[in-house]
């Protein structure tokens, strides 16, 4: 397993967060296995072609939420990317 820090969006696990904020999410897909991600989220995907500290951008997003906004791919977001920084392998 990868672990990346998000810089831009992701989710793996996280504290729930309070109802009131509209927290930006997306889901992509990596690996052909689609992931819920926010933003400073921790995301372990299967290994990647990548080292520790690496930029990685994903542009398989399926969908990306934001507040009362949604959009949705067909079947994907055309411009759409999570961008990653590899933690560890």
């Amino acid at each position: 397993m990868t672990a990346f820090d998000i810089i831009a969006l992701s989710r793996w696990y996280s504290l729930p967060r309070p109802k009131e904020e509209n927290i930006m999410y997306a889901i992509v897909e990596i690996a052909g296995k689609q992931y819920k991600v926010s933003k400073n989220d921790t995301l372990y995907v299967p290994k990647q072609d990548a080292t520790a500290k690496d930029k990685l951008t994903f542009d398989q997003v399926l969908l990306v939420a934001d507040g009362d906004k949604i959009t949705v791919g067909t079947p994907t977001i055309t411009g759409a990317a999570v961008k990653a920084t590899v933690l560890e392998q």
